[in-house]
C-alpha cells in the first residue's frame, strides 16, 4: 500500500516524472518502488533503524531516509528531502520524532485492517485448525461464492525476501475481483481463487503482469471445490513453486512437476535405485550401434503408444517407426502391451530424470 504526505514546500518544487506521478496519484506501481530499491543498494539498508542520508540523484536532491516497521517487518519510508539550504541536526532529529508518529499510525491501522483477518482464516485452515472454516465459509458466501464453486490457490513469493509488497498487492487483488481471496501468510501471499466465477486463464492473464512488475513467482494448486482441502492445496501450490523457475512473473502448475516431485521423493526413499534395468541395455545398444531405440521409446511411452505423435516428435515416418518398436520388442524382449511394464519402464524413464524434448 502506498501512502503520500507532502511538505507545502515540497508540493512547489520541480521534480522528475517519476516524484509528478506519485505526487498526482498519491500511489506508484510496485516494480517503480522494487526499482528505487535496486538503485538504492548502497545506501538503502531495510535494517536501519536510523535516519540515513542519501545524496542526490536516487531523489531530485540530497535526502535523509527513515526506515518505519510493522513488528520488525519493514514496511515502509519516510523521506526529508533537502529544498534550499543543506540540512542541520535538528532537522534529522525531527525526521526521526515525525516517523516514530507515522509507524504508530500505520500499525494501528494495518493491526484493524480487514486484510489481518483474511490472513488469520487461511493461515488458521492451512495449518489445519478447523475452527476457521466456518468464518471463511461465512465470509465467502457475503463475496458472492456458491458452495460447489471449484476453486484453486496459489502461493507467490517474492524474489527479495528482504523486499516484497504484500499488502499493496493483497488489495489490488481482493480489488480487481471479489473472487479472489487474497491475503499475506508467513512470507507468501495466499490467493484463493475462484474458477468457476473467474476463468483460470483470465485469472492468470491478470496476475502475471502483476507478479512480474512486483518481482513475484508462483506456484499454482490443482482444482479442489471444498475449503477444507485449502491445506492439501497450498501443499501443492508450494511443491510447484519449489520447482518454479526463480524468475519475476512465472507462474508454475502443479500439473507439469507433479511426476518430478513424485520421482524426487522416490529416489529419496529408494537411494540409488535406478528403475527398470532394460533401459541401461538399450542405452549401451545405442551406444555401441548409433541406434536410437531409447528415445524412441521413451517418446513412444510418453505419447501413449500413439504411433503418429511419436513419429511427429521424433522427426520420422510412421513406417520407420513400426520398424524400430518392432526391433525394441525383438532386440530387447520388451512386452509393450503389459500396462504394468509400461509403467515401470515409464517410470524409470522420469527416475533418470528425462526431460528433454525428443528429436531425431
Amino acid at each position: 500500500d502506498s501512502i503520500v504526505a507532502l511538505s507545502s514546500t515540497y508540493r512547489n518544487v520541480q521534480v522528475d516524472e517519476n516524484w509528478f506521478e506519485l505526487i498526482n496519484n498519491k500511489a506508484t506501481f510496485p516494480e517503480k518502488i522494487v526499482d528505487f530499491h535496486d538503485h538504492s543498494k548502497n545506501y538503502f539498508d531495510s535494517n536501519e533503524k536510523e535516519p540515513f542520508f542519501i545524496p542526490s540523484g536516487l531523489f531530485p536532491n540530497p535526502s535523509y531516509s527513515q526506515n518505519l516497521f510493522y513488528q520488525k517487518e519493514w514496511c515502509g519510508i519516510c523521506v526529508l528531502v533537502q529544498y534550499q539550504t543543506p540540512f542541520h541536526e535538528g532537522y534529522v532529529h525531527l525526521l526521526r520524532i515525525l516517523s516514530i508518529y507515522i509507524q504508530l499510525w500505520i500499525n494501528q491501522r494495518i493491526d484493524a485492517d480487514i486484510f489481518r483477518m483474511n490472513a488469520t482464516y487461511l493461515a488458521g485452515i492451512i495449518n489445519k485448525d478447523t475452527t476457521e472454516l466456518s468464518q471463511l465459509t461465512r465470509k465467502l458466501l457475503m463475496l458472492g461464492w456458491k458452495a460447489n464453486d471449484e476453486m484453486i490457490l496459489l502461493n507467490a513469493q517474492a524474489l527479495s525476501p528482504n523486499f516484497h509488497a504484500h499488502s499493496y498487492m493483497c488489495r489490488v487483488f481482493s480489488g480487481h475481483s471479489p473472487f479472489i481471496y487474497a491475503a499475506a501468510v508467513d512470507q507468501s501471499i495466499i490467493l484463493l481463487c475462484n474458477t468457476s466465477q473467474f476463468a483460470v486463464n483470465d485469472l492468470l492473464g491478470f496476475l502475471k503482469p502483476w507478479f512480474k512488475k512486483s518481482s513475484y513467482y508462483c506456484g499454482v494448486s490443482y482444482p479442489f471445490k471444498h475449503i477444507s482441502k485449502i491445506a492439501d492445496a497450498n501443499q501443492q501450490a508450494e511443491i510447484a513453486l519449489t520447482y518454479a523457475k526463480k524468475a519475476a512473473g512465472c507462474i508454475n502448475r502443479i500439473d507439469d512437476c507433479a511426476v518430478y516431485w513424485m520421482i524426487d521423493s522416490m529416489k529419496e526413499k529408494c537411494g540409488d535405485f535406478s528403475g527398470h534395468p532394460i533401459l541401461e541395455v538399450i542405452e549401451n545398444y545405442d551406444k555401441t550401434h548409433h541406434t536410437n531405440y531409447y528415445q524412441t521409446l521413451f517418446c513412444f511411452l510418453r505419447n501413449e503408444r500413439n504411433h503418429t505423435a511419436t513419429a511427429n516428435e521424433l522427426n520420422i515416418h510412421r513406417n520407420t517407426l513400426f520398424h524400430r518398436l518392432e526391433r525394441l520388442q525383438e532386440y530387447f524382449h520388451i512386452d509393450l502391451d503389459t500396462p504394468e511394464e509400461r509403467f515401470y519402464i515409464q517410470l524409470s524413464f522420469y527416475m533418470k530424470k528425462i526431460n528433454w524434448n525428443c528429436t531425431q
